[in-house]
């Protein structure tokens, strides 16, 4: 199996690494490969040092490019070869009040949340498409499914992706190619533990890399919210009607 994870050096996606590393000592399957994209050639040697720790017999190759530049991107998914999986992880969590404040913090959110993710899916896309098949998953959030006047610039880029991945799960209906949106809720990771007032209860990234592994690799199309409880709480959010959500401090 060829797994492709894009933003390797992001918490959730070194998460889902050791994951499938671990499944595959485990297992004890033929052949494992990863490569690893990212912008940080030294981050991303790190990270495929730490896996070779954990699973000796697989093969891991990192690939640094700039992940905003759509023919750096179209040649690091054309470089990949077959491919069997492919997960995009990378984003930045908002500042919403610098980005109300200065338009270069809102114009690199969407650069980061939007643009680089959208680039690699459709390259992605394009190539699971001429192979006939594949897994491709994305990584949203919860976020993006109702826009709250803390976090909307955030929020309203993962928005975006979450209506980008149900037109790719549309386009790749009736074939053997899975498109899967992910939306964990707030989890222990570089992006919620800088924040100058995490959320109180976070989600380890070991549990949703779990839920995020089974589901991708057991075909799963559509929407994993994880951990699952997010999927109650966020149609309760969706549900309330507007003259009540309006009056809540969210």
């Amino acid at each position: 199996m060829k797994i492709a994870i894009v933003s390797a050096t992001s918490t959730i996606g070194q998460a889902a690494a050791r994951k499938w590393a671990a499944n595959f000592s485990i297992q004890k399957q033929s052949e494992l490969q990863f490569v690893l994209l990212g912008r940080n050639q030294t981050a991303l040697e790190t990270v495929a040092a730490d896996l070779l720790v954990r699973a000796p017999k697989a093969q891991v190759q990192v690939m640094s490019l700039d992940m905003l530049d759509r023919q750096s991107v179209e040649a690091a998914v054309n470089g990949l070869g077959q491919l069997d999986v492919a997960l995009i992880c990378q984003g930045e969590l908002t500042d919403q009040v610098s980005a109300q404040a200065d338009s270069a913090v809102l114009a690199n959110s969407v650069m980061v949340n939007v643009l680089s993710p959208t680039l690699f899916a459709e390259a992605i896309a394009r190539k699971f498409e001429a192979q006939g098949k594949g897994k491709l998953a994305i990584i949203g959030s919860v976020a993006g499914d109702r826009g709250r006047k803390s976090n909307y610039a955030y929020g309203a880029s993962k928005a975006y992706l979450a209506a980008y991945a149900q037109g790719l799960v549309h386009r790749f209906a009736s074939t053997k190619v899975s498109v899967l949106l992910i939306k964990p809720g707030p989890t222990a990771s570089r992006m919620t533990l800088s924040l100058p007032n995490p959320p109180a209860k976070l989600a380890a990234p070991e549990l949703v890399a779990e839920q995020i592994v089974k589901s991708i690799d057991s075909g799963k199309r559509g929407v994993l919210y994880t951990p699952t409880i997010w999927f109650a709480i966020m149609l309760i959010v969706r549900l309330l009607p507007s003259f009540i959500f309006n009056k809540i401090n969210l």
